[in-house]
């Protein structure tokens, strides 16, 4: 975890995602072959084309002479053989309709170059030079063009590219010129040099303006070729500043293939005519790109790739947002892509520098939380719900007998069903007489939403009973409770809850057995044990186990994580779709916002406490939210605990109704409030026509209104909704 913002933030700025792919980085032009091989896959020859001739100058040269400097570092070659990069540039050469040169309308310039040496090197220079419109004068003491290249390829074709490229552009010529001290031209009125003598020739001592090249380097042709392109960037710069820039050393991409994406072997396309590729030869080779690139992080993060944002770019929108006033904007660029992420820590799984853009966004988070720039509605339900998890659904049993453990189910177990808490506890209870029970919330709302004060009370409700416990290991349902337990109270000894009935030797019941898919939750991906342990408990069940693409250490998150379904909910609902149907096979959970999140989808899905204990449930429903409600009441009033009379008018609510009051997370206990609150005190709004009326009042900082009608027996619910504002009474202002 990072210590502050500032240190996150460095982190995702040293983001490599714009590092060249590896045949990028060993082409001595450093022709970008994604885009490239993109181009001629769709069959789009001019456009290759013309990027291949911008980049490499002489294509036909290079095309014909390339040595394939890529080749070896192409990530292909064990898969089907390195792509066979110099028949795709022979096929952009030779199917491009517009071969055509550039020519730019560029004001001439005054400062003058001399080139020594008119073989590759040195006319690859001139002609980059000259395309800009300096003036150069090139000086050979032979008396023709060409150097080596003329021993590689016929001269009228040699000839023929080089007159074709240098179409547009003039320079001047001498040949049978020998310079002896190519720096001496310096004092005749050139303002900078490019020596290009070739193995054997003429050189100078180093000194400003002087730069060398091709074969006097020791440079084979195509890689002279591409030394004086590099030496005309560098001769240029010179020109404009006086300074002698170092050449850029060679990039070697740090990152590694993306680890969740198997490479296919596909065998290299080979032209049938043993010369070159035909268009869908050449189209097919190209295909075979891989595209390498460092974007493993938008490939598998859902919120990347929905806001098709990378860490660099989150983290300039993101400082925008947290200090409004570092550029122009109004504070408000980003806050629901903060708002957005689960939390689950995959992007820092999957980036080979380990970066964590869902830490940062959390520290982000913190910020706006500090300033008052988060809206409340985001996470005020949930902040709620703990609250009343963590008072008046709260139930703690002490060990007795020193027994040394407690079940801590945690609160999405006790709300999803009683059994995930009654029966793993009376089999604990068994096996580890004197166990303790804790029923109560972790905090992980608090945490989501980056309210620090309502964690600490959380976590110091935990820590105060552990110590009156004795401090006993805490054996944990929720992974989700367990991530936060290991990061915000490492002092407490905790075992999962599954791990540790496995140890204990409890043995479902064979089932009917057939196909099914572990769902790991995202808290677990680092829990090996519980892995394990939840697989072999399935298996022992009778199951046959199908694997999902996304488990164990690069577990996704179910949607529940965050609890974005109230800060983005078209994203929510898209996602926990996309998680359900990742694979054909029913989900056996361990997590139960995992279970009850598909359920809501229809996916079959048990949790694996249902398989142990020989529960019903492919098909059961996820409980509503005033279900989740009662299932706490039940459980706490089940071990003994004082639970509040629920009090209030009896409502009839139709199904659809309820299905809404869910959507729009409103509580029906909030709604009998508002009703009996309005019947007491006559304020409500009248609506003849209807035979109904509309009422209004508070539920935490919002506003909720209710249409009901009166009935013999209490009220039928018509419709309800809420505001994102308080409305203040009169009798406030009395």
């Amino acid at each position: 975890m990072y210590q502050d913002r500032e240190q996150a933030r460095a982190h995702l700025k040293s983001c490599i995602r714009e590092q060249a792919a590896y045949c990028t980085a060993a082409c001595p032009f450093g022709l970008d072959l994604r885009s490239f091989s993109h181009k001629l896959a769709a069959g789009r020859w001019n456009a290759a084309y013309r990027e291949y001739a911008n980049t490499v100058v002489f294509p036909g040269i290079v095309a014909a002479l390339c040595p394939e400097y890529c080749r070896g570092a192409c990530p292909r070659a064990e898969s089907g053989g390195a792509v066979q990069v110099r028949l795709l540039e022979d096929a952009a050469c030779r199917y491009a309709s517009n071969t055509k040169p550039n020519s730019y309308n560029l004001p001439p310039k005054e400062q003058r170059v001399a080139i020594v040496g008119a073989g590759g090197s040195g006319l690859a220079c001139c002609l980059v030079l000259a395309n800009r419109k300096y003036p150069v004068t090139v000086f050979e003491q032979s008396g023709r063009i060409g150097g080596r290249l003329r021993d590689l390829l016929p001269e009228a074709r040699l000839l023929g590219e080089i007159n074709k490229e240098f179409a547009n552009e003039s320079y001047e010529l001498k040949l049978n010129t020998f310079v002896a001290d190519p720096a001496s031209l310096l004092s005749q009125g050139y303002d900078a040099v490019y020596i290009a003598t070739g193995e054997q020739g003429a050189d100078s001592p180093d000194q400003p303006g002087v730069f060398r090249g091709g074969g006097l380097l020791g440079a084979d042709p195509v890689m002279g070729i591409a030394q004086g392109v590099k030496a005309a960037n560098r001769l240029e710069a010179y020109l404009r500043t006086k300074l002698m820039k170092e050449e850029l050393p060679p990039c070697n991409p740090s990152y590694a293939l993306d680890p969740l994406t198997k490479v296919e072997p596909v065998p290299a396309v080979l032209p049938e005519n043993g010369q070159f590729y035909t268009k869908d030869e050449a189209a097919a080779e190209a295909k075979r790109c891989l595209r390498c690139r460092c974007d493993a992080c938008v490939r598998h993060c859902a919120m990347m790739r929905h806001f098709e944002k990378t860490p660099r770019r989150i983290e300039d929108e993101v400082e925008v947002t947290v200090n409004p006033g570092t550029l122009d904007g109004d504070g408000t660029v980003a806050t629901r892509l903060i708002s957005t992420c689960n939390q689950c820590g995959l992007c820092q799984e999957v980036c080979p520098s380990a970066i964590d853009t869902g830490g940062f966004l959390n520290l982000s988070h913190q910020a706006m939380v500090a300033r008052a720039g988060m809206p409340w509605p985001f996470h005020e339900f949930y902040l709620r719900d703990m609250q009343a998890m963590n008072s008046d659904y709260r139930l703690a049993l002490l060990p007795e007998n020193q027994a040394g453990y407690v079940y801590f189910p945690g609160c999405a177990c006790i709300s999803s069903t009683p059994d995930y808490v009654i029966q793993p506890y009376a089999y604990l209870q068994e096996q580890r007489p004197g166990i303790g029970l804790l029923l109560s919330c972790c905090g992980a709302p608090a945490a989501w939403a980056a309210r620090a004060d309502l964690h600490e009370q959380a976590l110091a409700q935990i820590r105060a009973y552990w110590q009156e416990a004795d401090r006993p290991v805490f054996i944990l349902a929720c992974p989700s409770c367990q991530l936060m337990f290991q990061r915000y109270l490492p002092e407490i000894p905790v075992a999962s809850l599954y791990t540790h009935l496995a140890e204990l030797g409890l043995t479902p019941e064979a089932a009917a057995g057939g196909k099914v898919s572990v769902f790991d939750p995202c808290a677990a991906r680092h829990d090996a044990g519980a892995q394990s342990a939840v697989r072999a408990l399935t298996e022992a069940a009778g199951y046959r186990l199908e694997p999902l693409p996304y488990e164990g250490q690069y577990a996704q998150c179910c949607s529940y994580g965050g609890q974005i379904d109230l800060t983005n909910p078209p994203y929510a609902a898209w996602l926990s779709r996309e998680r359900a149907f990742a694979g054909p096979e029913p989900y056996v959970c361990y997590c139960a916002n995992c279970r009850d999140t598909f359920a809501k989808q229809d996916k079959p899905a048990r949790h694996v406490l249902d398989l142990l204990f020989n529960q019903d449930g492919w098909q059961r429903p996820a409980p509503r939210l005033d279900q989740r409600l009662a299932n706490r009441r039940l459980v706490k009033a089940y071990y003994g605990g004082e639970v509040a009379e629920v009090k209030g008018p009896e409502l009839l609510i139709s199904g659809d109704l309820l299905q809404k009051l869910d959507k729009a997370h409103l509580l029906v206990a909030d709604l009998r409030a508002v009703i009996q609150d309005a019947e007491a005190s006559k304020r409500y709004f009248s609506k003849p026509a209807q035979n109904s009326r509309l009422a209004h009042g508070p539920a935490g900082q919002a506003t909720v209104w209710v249409e009901y009608q009166a009935l013999d027996s209490g009220f039928e619910l018509l419709n309800a909704y809420s505001h994102r504002m308080k409305i203040e009474s009169e009798a406030a202002d009395e």
